[in-house]
């Protein structure tokens, strides 16, 4: 699904963000990527999402150099991607429910189909009695959860997830890695980029890549006989969406159904996995009150 190709990427004669990576990320993995403030991490999830070009080097989404695409193709790959943003990127004078419906009509996803698949987002971080709330009236924490409530929403093939425990307390991090790893049973993709050792330490990744100094070391990748049977049975065909953009993007147009979805039906398997009911329950008895 992702690969990266002799990338370099340099901010400042003596700052190396990222240099000489080389690094494959198979379709359906849980990744990790490990490593301290300034190692390359939030660079390396920008360059997949095509927001920074490297130096030098190459790297492929679904086949495709995503930097030789043309710019009118890039927000049709993104449709299929998810990104939870370090720096959150809300609309602070708009509603909860507002804040997911956006995203969702930059895709043509209009009415009353949107505003299902928002609630259904927002239900399942455990924010749906705030649906009606403004953000600026949010603490951290649920800002957070909003955050990936958004990503959830556009139920992506890819999802990357930059420090999406930063403002959250331990509870509510086992919620979200929780939840990362659901979507990840249910056939998406997810890498998750962290500096905490805890997080590290409590997510079930498939393959972890320790990052310092702008380089990358694969340190641990599962078999896949062994992550088949960790997923017990529950990997569906969703993540298999994101492969088929390389035909897609020629035609500038992307793997969305009759009713603007893309064809995942993610957030659908979502709702009878196990975990879920327990974020909205530690929601409710404020574990999440903190900011």
């Amino acid at each position: 699904m992702i690969r990266f190709f002799d990338v370099t990427k340099r901010f400042s004669r003596r700052i190396w963000a990222l240099k000489d990576v080389n690094l494959e990320i198979p379709k359906g993995a849980n990744v990790l990527l490990r490593g301290d403030s300034g190692a390359g991490k939030t660079t390396l999830l920008k360059m997949i999402y095509a927001m920074e070009r490297p130096d030098k080097g190459h790297v492929m989404v679904a086949g495709r150099n995503i930097f030789k695409l043309r710019k009118s193709s890039i927000p049709y790959l993104r449709r299929q991607i998810g990104f939870v943003f370090q720096d959150l990127r809300l609309m602070e004078n708009r509603t909860v429910q507002e804040n997911v419906i956006y995203p969702l009509q930059l895709r043509g996803v209009w009415g009353r189909k949107a505003k299902r698949r928002a609630e259904k987002a927002v239900e399942l971080v455990g924010l749906d009695s705030n649906l009606n709330r403004r953000c600026k009236d949010l603490s951290m924490s649920e800002k957070q959860l909003l955050v990936l409530a958004r990503a959830v929403a556009g139920e992506p093939a890819l999802l990357l997830v930059d420090e999406p425990t930063a403002h959250i307390d331990s509870s509510g991090t086992s919620c979200v890695l929780n939840l990362l790893t659901q979507m990840n049973n249910s056939g998406t993709t997810v890498v998750l980029a962290t500096g905490d050792e805890l997080v590290a330490e409590s997510f079930q990744a498939s393959h972890v890549f320790e990052l310092n100094s702008g380089e990358v070391h694969l340190v641990r990748e599962l078999e896949e006989e062994k992550r088949q049977v960790d997923k017990q049975g529950n990997v569906s065909s969703a993540g298999s969406d994101l492969e088929d953009v390389q035909t897609e993007l020629i035609d500038s147009t992307i793997g969305v159904d009759s009713e603007g979805r893309s064809k995942l039906g993610g957030m659908a398997q979502l709702t009878q996995l196990t975990g879920i009911e327990q974020c909205r329950a530690d929601y409710r008895s404020g574990l999440y009150a903190g900011s």
